[in-house]
C-alpha cells in the first residue's frame, strides 16, 4: 500500500490523473485528495500542535527547575493556579515533591505555605504539613511559624495520610 501511495503522489505531482480506481477521495479545488493524504495531513498538524504547546507551556517540573535557578515561585504559583480548581492540590504536591527531592527544601515549604492556605484540608497539605514537622523541625518553625501550624496543621488528618500523601 506505501508503494502504491509513493507512486500515487509521484503521478499527482507530474499532473492531473484520475484517482486509482477503487481509491476514495475528494476534489479540492482541483486537487484530487485520498484519505491517506488527508490522515497524513492530519497526523502531521496534530504532531506539529503538540510540539508548539508543549513549547509555549512549560511543565511543572521546568517551572520548578526555574523557581530553584531565580528563587522565584511567582510562574509555577500562576500556572498551578490557572489549572482546574479539582487539580491544583495534585499540582501543589507534584512541584513541591520536586523541590523537596532535590533539597530545595525552604522553597517547597514556601509553596507549602500556599497549598495550606487554598486547601488546608485536603490530605495531601496535611501530608507535608507534617512531614516538614518531622524531616525539618527548624525550617518548619522558622518558615511556616507555631501560629500558623496552629491554624492550619490538623494532627488527626495528617495522621490518616500515607506515606506519599
Amino acid at each position: 500500500m506505501l508503494r502504491n501511495f509513493v507512486v500515487f503522489c509521484a503521478v499527482r505531482a507530474s499532473g492531473p490523473t484520475p484517482l486509482p480506481a477503487g481509491a476514495i477521495g475528494l476534489n479540492v479545488g482541483g486537487l484530487e485528495v485520498t484519505v491517506e493524504i488527508a490522515l497524513g495531513i492530519g497526523v502531521g498538524v496534530l504532531v506539529v500542535g503538540f510540539v508548539v504547546y508543549r513549547q509555549l507551556v512549560p511543565s511543572l517540573d521546568s517551572l520548578a527547575d526555574r523557581a530553584v535557578r531565580d528563587e522565584d515561585l511567582g510562574p509555577l504559583l500562576q500556572i498551578i493556579q490557572r489549572r482546574p480548581e479539582g487539580g491544583q492540590p495534585t499540582a501543589y504536591n507534584r512541584a513541591i515533591r520536586r523541590l523537596w527531592d532535590g533539597f530545595h527544601r525552604p522553597l517547597a515549604v514556601e509553596l507549602m505555605r500556599e497549598l495550606a492556605k487554598n486547601y488546608g484540608t485536603t490530605r495531601i497539605t496535611q501530608y507535608w504539613l507534617k512531614q516538614v514537622q518531622e524531616v525539618e523541625p527548624g525550617l518548619a518553625k522558622e518558615k511556616l511559624g507555631r501560629e500558623f501550624l496552629e491554624t492550619y496543621y490538623l494532627p488527626e488528618l495528617a495522621a490518616q495520610c500515607g506515606p506519599v500523601g
